[in-house]
C-alpha cells in the first residue's frame, strides 16, 4: 500500500486487520522498543540500523516487504509492538507539509504538532467524521519523548567513544 497522508480533520478510523500497514514502511524504534522486543524475541534479528536516518528500524522480509514480526497478516507481538506502529494510520510532524495549520494540535508539553492520517489504509473513512481517539495525543507525546531519549542515549554513546 502506498502511503497517502492528508491532514487529520476527524476522519473516522477502524482497523480492518488487513496487515497492509506492516508492509514497506520504515518504522523507527526507540530504545524502549529495542529493549522490550529483544526480551520478547530473544535476539536483534528484528532490527537493523539505517545510517541515513541514524536510527534502528524494524527489519523487513525480502520476499514481500512485510515486517519480520508479522505472522499471517497479524502482528506476532501486537500487545508489545513498537510505539510508532501503535500510531498508524496517524502520523505527526513538527511542521505542516503545505503551510496549512488546520491540523495543528497542542501536546501536553506545549509543543505544536501537525497530525496526518493515511487514507491509503482501508480502515480510514474519509466521508465520515469521528471524535479524535483519546489515545492519540498522549501517544504522540510519548513517541516524541522516547525518540528524544533514544537520540540522547545513542549520541551519548557516540561522544564517549571519542
Amino acid at each position: 500500500m502506498k502511503e497517502h497522508l492528508v491532514p487529520y480533520t476527524g476522519q473516522k478510523y477502524e482497523c480492518k486487520v488487513c496487515g497492509e500497514c506492516c508492509h514497506n514502511r520504515i518504522i523507527p524504534l526507540t530504545k524502549n522498543d529495542l529493549d522490550r522486543l529483544q526480551r520478547i524475541v530473544g535476539d536483534m534479528d528484528f532490527a537493523e540500523y539505517l545510517i541515513n536516518i541514524q536510527s534502528f528500524v524494524l527489519s523487513h522480509r525480502e520476499w514481500d516487504g512485510g515486517c519480520v514480526l508479522q505472522n499471517d497478516m497479524k502482528c506476532s507481538i501486537h500487545d508489545q509492538k513498537p510505539v510508532v506502529c501503535r500510531l498508524f494510520p496517524f502520523a505527526s510532524y513538527p511542521k505542516p507539509f503545505d503551510g496549512s495549520t488546520n491540523n495543528a494540535y497542542k501536546l501536553p508539553d506545549g509543543t505544536i504538532v501537525y497530525i496526518y492520517i493515511d487514507t491509503a489504509c482501508p480502515g480510514v473513512e474519509t466521508t465520515e467524521k469521528a471524535p479524535m481517539p483519546a489515545w492519540l495525543i498522549p501517544l504522540i507525546q510519548r513517541i516524541r519523548l522516547e525518540m528524544a531519549l533514544t537520540r540522547f542515549f545513542y549520541e551519548g554513546k557516540e561522544n564517549n567513544r571519542t
